[in-house]
């Protein structure tokens, strides 16, 4: 029976440190793109210093067992990633440390598939979930016919698009009586009371603004309810 891999709890921030190379090739840039997209609670650095120059200055060498640890401890981090890839470009190779556990794995890999290599080094890892199985589809039971139905009424279709092209009318036609009071409404403060006549003006004026506005305000109301 194959053994069942489980992801683990991925770190919260993880340390890139490159073997060989710089920082932006665009192996990098893979791992980046796939942990924001699959793994977005884990916040990925990518070191400007490779592995070779921070081993110097933690003091270990290249076979020591506790190497990662003392990088770990000297940089002030909880979890590092190795990034590896050998000398003709085709075998990556990643080193996790992380929760006091080192773990490494390795693949082929070449332009074209880059993305591929890096997700299933990180499920092999256990930083990503495994692989789903195949989805096994059961047989399609065969179709019985029905008979055929008589096709519904379109009374109910017909009366929903006719009250639509009711409550729209409505609706535009309160949105019309509104710019009519609106209209009135500046009319009204623009007269000048300097007689008798500009206040009945006036006074017709407003009349005028406060029957457009009941009316637009009753016929919005009804045009939204009935669309």
């Amino acid at each position: 029976m194959p053994r069942t891999v489980s992801a683990q709890e991925a770190p919260r921030q993880l340390l890139l440190l490159p073997a060989e190379g710089h920082a932006d090739t665009s192996l990098d840039v893979t791992l980046r793109e796939v942990f924001a997209a699959r793994l977005p609670g884990t916040t990925l650095q990518v070191s400007a210093v490779p592995l070779e120059d921070v081993r110097l200055l933690a003091g270990c060498s290249e076979d020591a067992p506790d190497c990662l640890p003392q990088i770990a401890a000297q940089l002030g981090v909880d979890a590092l990633l190795v990034r590896r890839l050998d000398a003709a470009g085709t075998q990556l190779t990643l080193t996790l440390h992380a929760y006091g556990a080192t773990r490494e794995a390795a693949t082929r890999v070449d332009e074209a598939d880059g993305e591929r290599a890096v997700v299933s080094l990180l499920r092999t890892l256990q930083l990503l979930a495994p692989e789903p199985p195949p989805v096994v589809l059961a047989p399609v039971p065969p179709v019985v016919l029905e008979a055929p139905r008589a096709p519904p009424r379109r009374w109910p279709t017909r009366l929903g698009w006719t009250l639509t092209a009711v409550g729209g009318g409505l609706l535009g036609a309160g949105l019309i009586a509104g710019m009519l009071s609106r209209r009135d409404e500046r009319r009204y403060a623009r007269v000048s009371l300097d007689d008798e006549q500009a206040v009945d003006d006036a006074h017709r004026l407003l009349s005028s603004a406060r029957d457009h506005a009941r009316l637009a305000n009753g016929l919005l109301l009804g045009g939204a309810l009935i669309t």
